[in-house]
């Protein structure tokens, strides 16, 4: 399979661990090049082209003209000076190598001309799982989060947060000190929006929005909370059957905070649901409201399905 040629270049050697992530966690779709000089570099570009470069800000001046051999040039800037132009994108270079792949692998899923053959699972079926509740202050969240970790902690799992608002973000927030807090830094608004387009590379597309927090892999809640009404049917089922082909993980957990014509699509597309038990009698109308309605629209196997679990 013809893969995507990223080469680095670095007289300091500051992105060799950078080239050794890439390849650790993307060595199936990219093929990872790194020079340490300007004579190795020109050798290689004098026979061959390469989709992207990743170059120091402070080095382009330095090398000879590629634009003839380089799709795209990616500047890694320290925040000093910021230069782009259409040719080149510019990233701060001092961020996570966890980020920086994952806006890499975002630009490629945004761009038409780099071509990206669909990668197809290599393992069984995936499990779709969902949690909600008609009535606020269940624990919704936190029985999502409980279930995704206990699924990791023997198979790949990935977390959906399909709340209205992040309330968990910090909670997942990985140890490499990414802050949810300030700044919004990709999830469901992006997914939503990349699916409402139609493009292809969408596979790509989520593994870029992926998060690797404590003990679970997770997509963020949207930046908007009008994002998650624009989500249609359609584009449910094109992400459910991406999850399902082209992504590795054997269980997907979905904490659903909202209900629309879409979210009883996907209850009925899930292989478990579960809905933590009414605590108080309030509770119990809404869900017995809940209820009604299904049974008013036909879906009785969506009631059946049901798993009610005491949350604490």
């Amino acid at each position: 399979m013809k893969k995507i040629t990223v080469a680095m270049y670095d007289a300091e050697g500051y992105t060799a661990r950078l080239a050794e992530y890439f390849t650790h966690h993307q060595c199936d779709i990219l093929d990872v090049r790194l020079f340490t000089n300007e004579e190795s570099l020109q050798k290689y570009f004098n026979a061959h082209s390469v989709d992207l470069l990743l170059v120091d800000e402070d080095m382009m001046d330095m090398l000879p003209n590629l634009s003839d051999k380089v799709h795209k040039q990616i500047l890694l800037s320290d925040g000093q000076r910021v230069r782009e132009s259409a040719a080149e994108t510019v990233l701060f270079k001092y961020q996570s190598a966890e980020c920086i792949l994952q806006e890499v692998l975002s630009m490629i899923a945004d761009d038409d001309k780099i071509y990206v053959p669909t990668r197809k699972k290599q393992m069984g079926g995936t499990r779709f799982v969902g949690v909600y509740a008609p009535f606020g202050g269940a624990g919704v969240s936190t029985l999502a989060l409980r279930l995704a970790r206990s699924y990791g902690g023997t198979e790949k799992c990935l977390y959906v947060d399909m709340e209205l608002f992040d309330g968990i973000g910090n909670e997942l927030e990985s140890k490499a000190g990414d802050s949810w807090r300030n700044v919004y830094q990709g999830g469901m608004s992006d997914l939503i929006f990349f699916l409402r387009q139609n493009k292809d590379k969408l596979g790509l597309k989520v593994e870029s929005l992926v998060r690797h927090g404590e003990q679970v892999d997770y997509i963020a809640a949207v930046e908007d909370y009008r994002d998650l009404y624009q989500m249609t049917t359609e584009n449910l089922h094109r992400f459910l059957r991406v999850l399902a082909e082209e992504t590795q993980y054997s269980h997907i957990v979905f904490d659903i905070g909202f209900f629309s014509e879409m979210t009883m699509e996907l209850l009925k597309c899930l292989d478990a649901f579960y809905m933590p038990q009414p605590q108080t009698d309030r509770q119990r109308k809404k869900q017995q409201s809940f209820e009604s309605l299904l049974r008013r629209e036909g879906e009785l196997d969506v009631i059946s399905e049901i798993q009610y679990v005491a949350v604490e």
